[in-house]
């Protein structure tokens, strides 16, 4: 048996390993798939081995650049398939496509989920294959192995690439091919941005930041916003309504739910930015803040409340490893982060990558009302964290619904047992909904649910979104009535891949991939293209808004 067959056999044999400790530990109940994945990873590497050693072995031309073809497709599948089972279940409500990367969201990856650990890991096993395959196995009495091997897995390969597939480089593959079928030639791909300030008047419906600071005269002394991650409307509606003990059933009576709002962003810190500045992100969050990060800087709801005798307060379980990711951050009068985890030991906490850096939110909740009971006039924000990636269900065997609203209850039942409850008013909202799919009009529509003592239990059906955040916050507080205009919404995917959309108050829809030029709509064509452009028409309006702030 040649080197090369031992390499990819012993690797097959680690990750196998490796998948089945995953497999007897997680508590999971879809962690079969870590048994179908290996399959689809020992098929890649087995694929390697029989294209460039087997098969050219009979080309001794060939046989040079066959080698060093397998040592680069080997270290290739073999990274892959050892770094993406540590995040199996994420990948899984969160695909992502390779074809789609850019050297920004390498950087960013490297910086935020690459540990020195699992670096150490990845080097380390390699290493050790490459050693141990030069002696073991030494010898196979059936010359034919590869060939029948080869054809075994691939027989075992086949039922399991059934959409979605498990392997990232497989998944990425049928994505790939199925997109490339789907392609409309009338559709353009956007382009670099040039400033086009005159068109400010076409977009005031994506724009809706503060030129002045207004004067407010608010009927609570405190406001709490909580942000839930990846709720949609629909998820958090279902599972809350079936619950008797559910937040929104407990206090039904006093609850104003609008039941027609949504995000821009799949993203949280843009989604968070849209919220809080009222001005719609183009980009993806996750790759160049330089594009937008001037948004910041603009008026916006931080400002608004410090300007108006509020102290203003960010609160989240995350460690600090969130500054990067907080809206206004000069602005807030306090940002408070989880500082010591290991000190926490009474509270489920992650610590497997650098953005995953967190408590679970109930950590900060004696955080949360110490600012009440300090602060006379507290705006209290917190971004929550329980969700966020699959690992907190494993840690806490709560499911994430069920979470969230044992954490509303809690906090209504605190302020009533030390007499803070006649003067709050409670925000509970999403940042963004699922990310599996950013082709679907659901993922966008998140809930948005407003409590106070004084309200009497509604339902408002008004067509709104982030952008209105600010403005329907600011009309609760006052007492004033918040009439919107149904303009549409423009929206942007997570980012994996660059999608962006249009959705109207009648329901219509349409999702762009600007890299592979397919979509999902139900609009016309007419329509469609009239958004292509307008789109890129907004990305320029945009680029003004950037420079303008720099000058």
């Amino acid at each position: 048996m040649n080197f090369h067959l031992r390499l990819t056999i012993n690797t097959s044999w680690v990750l196998f390993i490796l998948k089945l400790l995953f497999f007897l530990t997680s508590q999971n109940n879809m962690k079969s798939i870590y048994l179908v994945s290996i399959i689809q990873d020992a098929s890649l590497l087995t694929v390697n081995y029989f294209l460039f050693i087997y098969v050219l072995k009979r080309f001794k031309t060939l046989q040079s650049t066959g080698r060093v073809l397998f040592f680069v497709f080997y270290l290739i599948f073999g990274s892959l398939s050892f770094i993406y089972t540590f995040f199996l279940f994420d990948l899984l409500s969160f695909p992502v496509n390779i074809f789609g990367i850019t050297m920004e969201n390498i950087s960013f990856f490297m910086e935020y989920f690459m540990s020195v650990k699992l670096l150490i890991a990845i080097v380390g096993g390699a290493v050790m294959l490459f050693w141990i395959s030069y002696y073991i196995p030494d010898k196979v009495g059936w010359n034919k192995l590869p060939a029948v091997s080869a054809i075994i897995i691939l027989l075992l390969f086949v039922p399991t690439v059934l959409r979605p597939a498990i392997n990232p480089l497989v998944y990425s593959l049928q994505e790939q091919i199925i997109l490339s079928f789907a392609a409309r030639s009338f559709l353009n791909r956007l382009k670099s941005p040039t400033a086009a300030p005159d068109l400010k008047d076409n977009f005031r419906f994506l724009d809706k930041s503060s030129d002045t600071i207004p004067r407010i005269r608010s009927k609570y002394k405190q406001v709490i916003v909580l942000v839930m991650e990846g709720i949609s409307h629909k998820d958090y509606h279902a599972e809350s309504s079936a619950d008797k003990n559910s937040f929104i059933n407990r206090y039904r009576k006093n609850v104003v739910s609008y039941n027609n709002y949504h995000t821009l962003n799949l993203d949280s810190y843009t989604g968070l930015i849209a919220m809080l500045n009222s001005v719609f992100v183009p980009y993806q969050a996750y790759v160049d803040e330089r594009k937008y990060r001037f948004v910041n800087e603009r008026n916006n709801l931080v400002r608004i409340f410090n300007s108006n005798g509020f102290s203003t307060h960010f609160l989240t379980s995350y460690g600090e490893q969130q500054k990067r990711f907080v809206p206004d951050i000069e602005e807030w009068s306090e940002t408070v982060y989880m500082h010591d985890i290991e000190s926490n030991a009474e509270y489920a906490c992650i610590k497997s990558s650098k953005i995953e850096y967190a408590c679970e939110d109930l950590a900060v909740f004696d955080d949360l009302i110490n600012i009440l009971k300090n602060n006379p006039q507290p705006f209290v924000f917190q971004e929550m964290v329980y969700g966020h990636t699959s690992e907190w269900k494993e840690k806490t065997g709560i499911k994430i619904m069920d979470y969230y609203n044992q954490y509303f209850n809690k906090i209504v039942k605190t302020l009533k047992s030390n007499n803070l409850s006649e003067n709050v008013l409670l925000v509970i909202l999403s940042d963004h909904g699922p990310r599996d799919n950013a082709y679907t009009a659901k993922n966008y529509h998140i809930p948005l649910l407003v409590w106070a003592n004084d309200l009497t239990g509604d339902v408002n059906n008004d067509f709104i979104s982030h952008i209105d955040f600010k403005d329907v916050l600011l009309k609760i507080i006052t007492g004033d009535d918040f009439i919107p205009k149904q303009y549409p919404i423009y929206t942007l995917g997570h980012s994996g891949e660059f999608i962006y959309g249009k959705i109207t108050a009648d329901d219509k829809y349409v999702f762009i991939n600007n890299r592979m030029l397919n979509l999902e709509s139900n609009m016309h064509e007419d329509m469609i293209k009239e958004f292509n452009h307008s789109f890129q028409d907004y990305l320029n309006y945009f680029e003004s808004l950037k420079i303008m702030k720099n000058e």
